[in-house]
């Protein structure tokens, strides 16, 4: 469910793709602290997103470092963090073990088990620092996964619970924004939820597995339904923003919300054509498409 809220590389500057990288660094450098390499293993583009924005708003103290990365050993990376680098961290973490318990639940897989057990050390000592969203994550998920289990068809409702998961999670403190980025959140989460039934659906049907798109997979305009749904849940994320002073890294927020969402989108629509299969936009069209319905 992580990765759909990002940036695009193609559509991006070398100075905005810079700017983003130390963010990410940052709050790559948190999840390390916090649980070693296993933390820079469940690191999640959403949450990066959510830091910038945070720190746009609330504009905390900043603090820039560079490190050695594993990862790029040969040269130190920038990083950049501030207080919401920490919180979204933590964060992180709890959606990352629900997340893992999610899919050891749907899979079965050993190695999910051990990241499981890895992660859940850290997810007690989150509860007693967030137990209301840690209550509000728990009880979503498990409304889902019922919902799930039972082969549900209201496909609104799964999407909802997923925004009012995500609500939360971007909602950093009850003041007079929290309306704002409960709004975004929530609409942002049901942006995920719809895009990660859509790009799975071939291998939910492979693999026999649950997907809430069956019933109107077959439809005449289904992937326009499907895109305009995500467009509309997407505009209602926009507007929630605009409200917000965003200032500080303005321009990425905007390429976030403008043309990083559609990026997965976009990949996965372009392996289809390769595949010879028709949909009814190319990829390049649902770009423009999604900018003008937003």
């Amino acid at each position: 469910m992580f990765g759909y809220i990002t940036v695009d590389p193609t559509h991006l500057s070398q100075e905005g793709q810079e700017r983003y990288r130390h963010w990410y660094c940052g709050l790559c450098q948190s999840l390390y602290e916090r649980l070693g390499q296993m933390g820079r293993a469940v690191l999640s583009n959403d949450l990066t997103f959510l830091c910038i924005l945070l720190s746009s708003v609330y504009e905390p103290e900043q603090r820039d470092d560079t490190r050695l990365c594993p990862v790029h050993p040969l040269k130190k990376r920038q990083i950049r963090r501030t207080s919401m680098t920490e919180y979204c961290a933590d964060m992180n973490l709890l959606l990352a073990y629900y997340k893992c318990l999610d899919n050891e639940r749907d899979e079965k897989r050993s190695g999910q088990k051990r990241l499981c057990r890895i992660l859940e050390k850290e997810t007690v000592r989150l509860r007693d620092i967030y137990p209301e969203k840690d209550r509000i994550i728990q009880d979503t998920l498990e409304k889902i996964h019922h919902l799930e289990d039972a082969e549900s068809q209201d496909v609104d409702l799964l999407c909802r619970l997923s925004g009012e998961m995500l609500g939360e999670v971007f909602a950093f403190r009850n003041d007079i924004f929290a309306p704002l980025f409960r709004r975004a959140g929530h609409a942002l989460g049901q942006f995920v939820y719809l895009s990660d039934a859509w790009e799975d659906y071939d291998e939910d049907m492979k693999k026999g597995r649950f997907n809430p798109l069956r019933q109107f997979h077959d439809q005449p305009g289904y992937e326009d339904t499907v895109f305009d749904a995500m467009s509309g849940m997407l505009g209602e994320a926009v507007a929630a923003v605009r409200l917000l002073p965003v200032e500080q890294d303005l321009d990425l927020v905007e390429h976030v919300l403008f043309k990083g969402v559609f990026y997965r989108y976009n990949l996965c629509m372009q392996k289809r054509l390769k595949k010879n299969e028709k949909p009814e936009d190319s990829s390049d069209q649902c770009t423009e498409k999604g900018a003008e319905a937003l």
